[in-house]
C-alpha cells in the first residue's frame, strides 16, 4: 500500500478519496456468471473520474473481491483488473471477500486516520460493495458520494439492470451522496493539482 499525504492547509473535505471497486475481468466476461452486460458507459465514466483524479493528483484507492472460490479467485485470469483501471504503483490496492469496502481492516484504518472523510465510490457493484460501502460510511459519520453513472448494477428480482441500479441509488441517497460523473469533475475542478 502507497503512504499518501493528505493536505491539511484545506478542508480534509475538500481532499475527496475516491474508491474504485471491482473493476476486474470477471464482471466484463461474457458467458461468466458474474458478467454485467451494458457496463460500456459506466467504464467510460470510470475511466474520465481515474484520469482526473490522477492529473490532480487525488488520493486513489482500488478494490478487488478475492474468494477462495471458482469466481474472483487468484489463480483464475478473471479476478484480474480490466487493463485500464490497472493501478498505478502511487495508488492504494485493498483486496476484500465480503461486500464492504470496510471489511478490509487496511482501509479502516486509512479513512479513521483522515478528519471528516469524504469517500467517493464508483465502480462495481451497486447493490452489494457501493450500497454496503456507503451504509458502513454512514455508520461511522464518514461522507459517502456514490457517481451513479460510473457504477453498475445486477438485476434485482422482477426489474431490468437500469432499473435496478435507479433503484439503489436511491437506496445509497438515503445514506450518502449520489451525483453524476459530470458534476462530481465539476465539483473537483477548483482543486488545484497536488504535486
Amino acid at each position: 500500500m502507497a503512504v499518501l499525504e493528505f493536505r491539511r492547509a484545506v478542508s480534509a473535505r475538500a481532499i475527496p478519496l475516491t474508491v474504485f471497486i471491482d473493476l476486474q475481468a470477471e464482471y466484463a466476461a461474457e458467458g461468466r456468471a458474474y458478467n454485467l452486460t451494458n457496463i460500456g458507459g459506466c467504464l467510460s465514466n470510470c475511466r474520465t473520474l481515474l484520469n482526473e483524479c490522477r492529473r490532480l493528483g487525488l488520493p486513489i484507492a482500488h478494490f478487488r473481491q478475492l474468494r477462495p472460490q471458482a469466481f474472483f479467485n487468484t489463480a483464475s485470469r478473471f479476478s484480474h483488473w480490466l487493463p485500464e483501471f490497472r493501478p498505478k504503483p502511487s495508488e492504494m490496492v485493498f483486496e476484500r471477500s465480503l461486500p464492504s469496502c470496510y471489511s478490509n481492516k487496511e482501509f479502516c484504518a486509512l479513512v479513521d486516520s483522515i478528519d471528516s472523510p469524504m469517500i467517493v465510490l464508483a465502480g462495481l457493484t451497486g447493490e452489494r460493495a457501493c450500497l454496503s460501502t456507503t451504509i458502513d460510511a454512514f455508520h461511522r459519520g464518514h461522507v459517502a458520494v456514490f457517481i451513479a453513472d460510473a457504477s453498475a448494477t445486477r438485476p434485482l428480482s422482477g426489474l431490468s439492470a437500469d432499473d435496478s441500479h435507479s433503484a439503489i441509488a436511491k437506496v445509497v441517497s438515503v445514506y450518502g451522496e449520489v451525483t453524476s460523473t459530470r458534476e462530481f469533475l465539476d465539483r473537483i475542478a477548483t482543486i488545484d493539482p497536488i504535486v
